[in-house]
């Protein structure tokens, strides 16, 4: 008996034991993470360990950062569920963008029993690095092979102690070396650091120059060096220079540059047009101001700058190349230009329909048709005589016409109504609506207008609005009009069908169209829907409804337009706006996705890139859209884009041609809020990075970070 009792009791014990070590728990080492001083610009990490001593599996629910945390800190690599027993390793990243402490929690939820929730305290601060390099890095551009070229980086101590400068050290490139003395900087001292570019061969080099110190940081300060060795002297940029946005008749000036970056003076033996072998062809010209007659000599280091002048003699395309001879280049060097010009703004009238059917109108009743009197053209157009009817006493009348003076800007356009109300049985004599204006091509438009009287009652559909007109609807928007049709006759009207004959390729719809057979008493009337959706580029659509009744007078087709237009800056994460000083300068705004290179395709969203597909092939929210390249000034060109990608989009600015200097201002909107502003000034063939905009997708915030390198010259001018 007492055997008996020990056993049991025993086994009561190590049942309450496996209870208690079954029950799952999260363990979070250390408890306590602090960073301690943290460089602004550096991504620093440190390591976590989650474990679960319990011999069941624990389910991780939610991992949340406090607010004081969000944007700066981020926490990888948590798993969802944690085996018995089991160990996981997770890593919190500190990226300070600015200075001044942070101290939050991360909050783990899990489905244990007895302790849920776990916490960990997070402490770090944001401190400006100690030495910082100005420029952040050097482009060379191109230097003839074995010439050396030297350039200096300012080194300031922004700490508030001396630090000393030890020594700098390539990454074993033997074309990038930089030479700089062992020193000791008080708060606020600068010494400059030479660089020195050899290149050896023809092509890019490029090396990262680390400078050593002895202050406390998270890594050595690096200094991006950049250049490429060239086999000529003589080089010629740009290569290519586009006219566009000109009338027939104005003239533009657009530059390119020779430049001897040899030792030696060189002659330019040839400056002639491909097509003719001179300095002119017809609509093109070399500006004798800057241009000096062949051959001229071009001293070692001298750049020459040439003009071509476009003064346009019609709309057709104009193309040609400048070939350049010197000595000092192996062969010659040619300048591609593409010209184009638009004919000077005029008015042009458009009136829809041609023309007005009434068709059978009982005797003592009326009937409505619609008119519209549109502007196509790309200058004002005014009415210079009031809206008549021909010959007057005719059984027709206008309602709400425009009066003499209208004015109607490009695309403006207004409906009013001519009625019919016949006084006797059978066909009206000939008579139209005459509209005057001062378009110079058709200053009268003649509207013909015929109509029947009857004694017999007849069904007559009115269609209300007509055409259409959506006007500018933004991207990844559905917009709804809503369409009315009346029975203005005195006998039952009968919709046979309702349907698009021109959907704009399933832009346009009818969610739900008057059902075949619908009958309309007189005087009676339906609505109905029609829609318009896309998430395209911004461009203009047109359609057509088409009415089918048991109306004397036939069909009814209604022409519709829409317009797609960029979304508001509210229903974006990112959009950036570039505007300048000139209007005779081409600047192009760029916008790099993550890792992407300039001009790079399909990362860098340009001019020659302008809706590239970033995200989830096929959705077009994830992707930017440049949706207007300014090709003469001032702007605006915007970029922008619905669903950012997570990490750090580079925004650029080029001097593509003409003018300069140009002064460029570029505005960075997260979600609808402008966060910054920033102005520089660029030389012809320059670039300019803006700044970089980090992008947390997780905690749907982005930052925007102003680059301290101002502008430098670049050889690119197209995607590749």
């Amino acid at each position: 008996m007492g055997l008996a009792a020990l056993w049991l009791g025993a086994t009561g014990c190590e049942e309450e034991f496996a209870v208690a070590r079954g029950e799952a728990t999260l363990i979070v080492d250390p408890a306590i993470i602090d960073f301690g001083d943290a460089a602004i610009g550096v991504r620093y990490e440190a390591a976590l360990e989650l474990a679960n001593p319990g011999s069941v599996p624990l389910d991780i629910t939610s991992v949340t950062l406090s607010d004081a945390l969000a944007g700066e800190f981020e926490l990888s690599e948590i798993p969802e569920v944690l085996g018995a027993g089991a160990k996981a390793p997770a890593t919190l990243s500190f990226s300070p963008t600015s200075a001044g402490p942070r101290e939050g929690t991360i909050t783990f939820q899990t489905d244990a029993p007895e302790n849920p929730t776990v916490i960990v305290t997070v402490k770090g601060r944001g401190v400006e690095p100690a030495l910082v390099a100005s420029p952040p890095s050097l482009d060379f551009g191109r230097v003839l092979v074995g010439r050396t070229v030297t350039a200096t980086v300012g080194l300031t101590n922004r700490s508030d102690r001396a630090i000393t400068v030890l020594r700098a050290m390539g990454d074993g490139s033997a074309e990038i070396s930089a030479t700089i003395m062992r020193t000791e900087l008080a708060p606020g001292a600068r010494i400059d650091l030479v660089v020195a570019y050899t290149p050896t061969d023809v092509g890019p080099d490029q090396s990262i120059i680390t400078i050593l110190d002895n202050s406390p940081r998270a890594e050595a300060l690096g200094v991006m060096v950049r250049g490429e060795g060239v086999d000529t002297d003589i080089i010629v940029e740009p290569l290519a220079l586009r006219f566009s946005n000109l009338y027939v008749g104005e003239t533009r000036t657009l530059p390119f540059f020779v430049r001897n970056i040899g030792d030696v003076d060189h002659t330019v033996t040839e400056l002639v047009f491909v097509s003719s072998n001179t300095t002119q062809t017809i609509e093109l010209a070399l500006s004798s101001t800057t241009a000096p007659t062949a051959p001229f000599v071009l001293a070692a280091g001298a750049t020459q700058q040439i003009d071509v002048v476009y003064t346009p003699v019609d709309a057709t395309a104009d193309t040609d190349q400048v070939r350049i001879q010197a000595t000092g280049a192996p062969q010659p060097m040619t300048v591609t230009i593409d010209a184009t010009a638009d004919i000077a703004p005029t008015p042009r009238i458009d009136v829809a329909p041609a023309s007005l059917a009434f068709g059978q109108v009982e005797i003592a009743q009326s009937r409505p048709l619609n008119l519209t009197i549109a502007n196509l053209g790309t200058a004002n157009l005014t009415l210079t005589q009031d809206i008549a009817i021909e010959p007057a006493g005719s059984p027709f009348s206008l309602v709400n016409a425009p009066a003499n003076g209208r004015v109607y800007a490009p695309t403006d356009s207004t409906t009013f109504m001519v009625e019919f109300a016949p006084s006797a049985v059978g066909f009206t004599a000939p008579a139209e609506v005459v509209i005057r204006s001062d378009d110079p091509a058709t200053p009268v438009v003649r509207v013909p207008l015929t109509g029947e009287g009857t004694m017999l009652a007849v069904p007559a559909i009115f269609v209300d609005p007509n055409p259409l007109a959506f006007g500018a609807v933004p991207r990844g928007t559905r917009a709804s009009r809503s369409v009315l049709v009346r029975n203005d006759g005195t006998a039952p009207l009968v919709l046979n069908l309702v349907r698009l004959a021109n959907n704009a390729s399933g832009r346009f719809t009818v969610p739900t169209p008057p059902p075949p057979n619908t009958t309309l008493g007189a005087g009676q009337s339906t609505t109905f829907v029609v829609e318009y959706f896309d998430n395209g580029i911004v461009a203009t659509y047109s359609g057509m409804l088409e009415i089918q009744s048991n109306d004397p007078g036939g069909n009814v087709n209604v022409p519709i337009s829409a317009a797609t237009d960029p979304p508001p800056p509210a229903q974006t994460d990112i959009s950036v706006t570039l505007t300048w000083n000139t209007t005779a300068s081409d600047m192009d705004l760029h916008l790099l996705r993550p890792g992407a290179a300039f001009f790079e395709r399909p990362g860098d969203c340009c001019f020659c890139n302008s809706n590239p597909d970033w995200g989830t092939p096929g959705i077009p929210q994830d992707n930017p859209f440049l949706d207007r390249d300014d090709l003469l000034g001032p702007g605006p060109e915007t970029i922008n884009l619905s669903v950012a990608q997570n990490g750090v989009h580079q925004v650029v600015v080029h001097h593509y041609g003409g003018a300069a200097p140009v002064v460029v201002t570029v505005q960075i909107a997260i979600r609808g809020i402008v966060v910054a502003t920033v102005t520089e000034t660029l030389d012809s063939s320059e670039r300019w990075i803006a700044g970089n905009i980090n992008w947390n997708a997780a905690s749907q915030m982005g930052t925007f970070q102003p680059s301290a390198l101002g502008p430098f010259f670049t050889i690119f001018f197209a995607c590749n």
